[in-house]
């Protein structure tokens, strides 16, 4: 993971002095349009000429520019000039939404988000980094209305009417033919 990331003292100043902010980036998932669904695991490299102290992640919302709560990266030992981290997303449904039972609701709802990653030295230093990602965690809905009964205009519809049979089946196909 940690290919053609280095960390490279600055030369001549010694180990004493602290002149370069940390820096990093994040490796997996590079999902480009690919949405995101449930949870998931992010993963990266950091470097840091006087050693990492700390790696945490939110995510912001794009429109809203709501955020989640942080996310703190594992994987590696404080003081470590160069590391590959790794954060567990839990983003599964907990509840529902009140009154709408098939709504479900999760930590981090559907949408469009800018994951931004700090990270924090030794010396306190500290920079930040981003990528965009989409989240979906909410399937297609059908909705199907087509009366079931044949009717003629001069009469109201009534229980006792028979079902016509019409759209009683239907079917979807999907990417790849499958329905």
């Amino acid at each position: 993971v940690l290919a053609g990331v280095t960390c490279k003292p600055y030369v001549g100043l010694g180990g004493q002095i602290d002149i370069l902010p940390p820096s990093g980036k994040i490796i997996y998932p590079d999902t480009r349009e690919t949405p995101i669904r449930g949870s998931f695991v992010l993963q990266g490299s950091a470097c840091d000429d006087d050693g990492i102290q700390s790696i945490s992640v939110v995510f912001e919302n794009i429109e809203t520019k709501e955020r989640s709560s942080a996310y703190r990266a594992e994987g590696f030992s404080k003081g470590d000039v160069s590391a590959s981290w790794t954060i567990q997303v839990y983003n599964d449904s907990t509840e529902t939404e009140p009154g709408h039972e098939l709504v479900k609701v999760y930590p981090i709802p559907d949408g469009e988000y800018t994951a931004i990653v700090t990270i924090t030295d030794k010396g306190g230093n500290l920079s930040t980094f981003t990528k965009n990602y989409k989240i979906d965690n909410t399937p297609p809905v059908f909705i199907v209305q087509r009366p079931s009964m044949s009717v003629d205009g001069s009469t109201a519809p009534s229980s006792s009417d028979p079902a016509d049979g019409y759209g009683s089946t239907f079917s979807v196909v999907g990417q790849g033919g499958g329905k």
